[in-house]
């Protein structure tokens, strides 16, 4: 490239992260957003060591992003300093969860400083007795599987563990990689090799040229990937609702009071479902019970959420970083009202979706996107983001406690950002056998969050009260 014989200190962006880069808006900014609840005090300076030690040894969070014709490119900031990307928040600042939710809602619509490297962490030193952490990467640095792995790279599992730098190392997690498994499905193994050789056709690669049987064969797994691309290009916009109109920029957060992970595991091997299965139909009965209460009609209400489907082999060293997910298009059932009725179309929704190759489309698609001129991927963006209401994700951790900066980790929080006309973000996160349900969400769209959240318990124990135990054998017949 001609930027890198010009500055040959420029490292070239993934064409995937430079379509995530361009995706910024000023009603949705592309930024992953997460607070760590830590159950002691933790002051700056120990904030900062840690970060030093543990955070910074990856080379990507000290560059920050040269744009040009071709992309963009990383560049080591010359004038890096921790100071101004370890700051804390003045005392007083936060009073409570409330306070801090909408500290966080407000740091949700702030920009971050393009000419420094494109993360923040803000410290708020007196939160419920111990200490909250606000951190916030622009997605085109990692996307959430990455960036919570390093997140918890940076943790220890005692208290009193030393200060120091050392390799980071993957934390043990469930093998589910999100909401849409994809081990085990077509897509795991064509993710790898079969991606890149599939890409390689559509580039006019001179490997496929000079391998006909190989090129065949790829020929076939790119019209079946594009027959995918062509169903999502025909959607329709998604159905008209309160839940998708015009933003106003404004963010909103919320999160939930934690779920028993047990109870959800028992209530879907009881039904022949999957927790994912359960927790998506938890989510659509939240939805559709706030939806009733404001008096809107939903008996025949459905619309669909975009949901990442992680692509990455599970053996790749997370340390890459990057964006390594494709998006599948789920339709919610709103208007089911039987929990268990809901419950049980979703599991075949999300079956059909598993045995898709929508999400490798939508993987390949963003690649292109990346490699377009600018001018020609905002409208793109725009036209795919109209066929969803919101976009929903979970990320696996670990079930051991842990700590950080030598304070017990109580609760990791994230919020997915959203891009074009989508305004509303669903996450899930799983920690020491909890899971916590996180919201973000337009003003214009759904001013309260909470009201949604706050939702989410009670449409699990209408599943979970009226489910009787049994054995193994009957479990589907539950």
């Amino acid at each position: 490239m001609l930027e890198q014989i010009i500055n040959p200190g420029l490292e070239p962006m993934d064409s995937t992260d430079v379509a995530w880069l361009r995706m910024d808006s000023d009603t949705n900014l592309m930024v992953v957003t997460s607070v760590m609840l830590l159950s002691e005090p933790v002051t700056l300076s120990r904030l900062r060591r840690t970060v030093e030690t543990r955070f910074l040894v990856l080379k990507r969070f000290r560059q920050r992003i040269v744009r040009h014709l071709a992309g963009a490119s990383y560049e080591t900031d010359p004038e890096f300093d921790i100071t101004r990307h370890v700051t804390t928040v003045p005392p007083g600042t936060v009073r409570g969860k409330k306070g801090l939710q909408q500290l966080v809602g407000r740091m949700a619509t702030a920009p971050l400083d393009q000419d420094r490297p494109l993360w923040q962490m803000h410290l708020v030193p007196h939160y419920k007795g111990g200490s909250a952490i606000i951190l916030r990467i622009h997605h085109c640095y990692a996307d959430g599987i990455a960036m919570i792995q390093v997140l918890l790279a940076m943790t220890d599992t005692a208290r009193d563990a030393p200060v120091s730098g050392k390799p980071l190392a993957r934390r043990s997690s469930p093998t589910s990689h999100g909401l849409i498994d994809s081990i085990g499905t077509p897509l795991e193994r064509v993710a790898g090799a079969t991606l890149q050789m599939t890409a390689d056709l559509w580039t006019g690669s001179m490997h496929a040229l000079g391998h006909p049987a190989e090129a065949m064969d790829m020929a076939a797994m790119a019209a079946d990937t594009l027959g995918e691309l062509v169903k999502t290009v025909l959607l329709p916009s998604d159905t008209p609702s309160r839940l998708h109109r015009e933003l106003s920029g404004v963010k909103n957060v919320a999160w939930a009071e934690p779920m028993p992970l047990d109870k959800i595991k028992l209530a879907s091997k009881a039904l022949g479902c999957t927790i994912n299965d359960v927790l998506v139909s938890c989510a659509t009965g939240a939805l559709r019970s706030y939806l009733v209460s404001v008096g809107d009609d939903v008996d025949e209400l459905e619309f669909r959420a975009e949901i990442p489907v992680n692509v990455r082999p599970p053996d790749q060293d997370f340390t890459r970083l990057g964006n390594q997910f494709g998006l599948v298009l789920l339709d919610l059932p709103i208007r089911i009202g039987n929990p268990f009725e809901r419950l049980f179309e979703v599991h075949r929704r999300m079956e059909e979706l598993k045995r898709s190759r929508q999400a490798l489309a939508a993987y390949l698609m963003l690649n292109v996107m990346g490699r377009l001129p600018e001018a020609v991927e905002k409208p793109m963006l725009q036209f795919f983001t109209t066929k969803a209401t919101t976009v929903m994700t979970n990320v696996p951790g670990p079930r051991e406690p842990l700590y950080f900066a030598g304070s017990e980790l109580a609760q990791l929080l994230f919020w997915v950002p959203q891009a074009g006309s989508v305004g509303i973000g669903i996450s899930i996160f799983s920690y020491r056998g909890e899971v916590q349900i996180g919201l973000i969400a337009d003003e214009n769209l759904l001013p309260d969050p909470e009201s949604v959240v706050n939702r989410f318990g009670s449409e699990f124990e209408a599943l979970a009260s009226r489910i009787r135990p049994v054995s193994a054998p009957h479990a589907r017949r539950a």
